[in-house]
């Protein structure tokens, strides 16, 4: 059973499609899949987590959340069973709460969750998650290092 199948009623994934309908139909289906894997780490992590995702995942966010009833429950079907709370923020606010170091850590400790919940990230799914992205593009990481990173790290 699908992440969608599981976790989107079909009031919802009716909704999302139509309200996504310039999408291409695979490609909101990755979208849609990447943002319910988000909601679920963050409810493993908790209300201090900062797990940056792309614009397209944020809108889907929002969009969710405009549906106050499908949101709810929703989050009461995450492992946590607590709605998640929706905070905009960005990296050089976040980055002001603490030194450096621990940013990078905090940034980087919900990659095994990932890798152990879902598997690697693919192509298709790497371009959505920003941390992912980070490493890629300023330190050169293949997807491949970065898939070895999540599933040998115990952060």
């Amino acid at each position: 059973m699908s992440l969608i199948e599981q976790y989107v009623s079909p009031f919802m994934q009716k909704h999302l499609s139509e309200h996504f309908a310039h999408l291409d139909e695979r490609e909101f289906h990755v979208q849609l899949e990447e943002f319910l894997k988000f909601l679920y780490i963050v409810s493993i992590d908790g209300p201090g987590a900062f797990i940056p995702v792309n614009a397209e995942i944020d809108a889907i966010w929002h969009e969710y959340i405009l549906q106050t009833r499908e949101y709810e429950q929703l989050c009461l079907l995450l492992p946590n069973k607590v709605f998640v709370h929706h905070q905009s923020a960005t990296l050089a606010g976040y980055t002001e709460t603490a030194d450096r170091e621990s940013v990078l850590k905090r940034m980087l400790q919900w990659l095994p969750r990932y890798y152990q919940h879902f598997g690697p990230f693919t192509e298709k799914t790497a371009q959505y998650w920003t941390m992912v992205q980070f490493l890629s593009q300023e330190f050169h990481f293949s997807l491949e290092e970065i898939n070895k990173l999540a599933s040998s790290s115990t952060t």
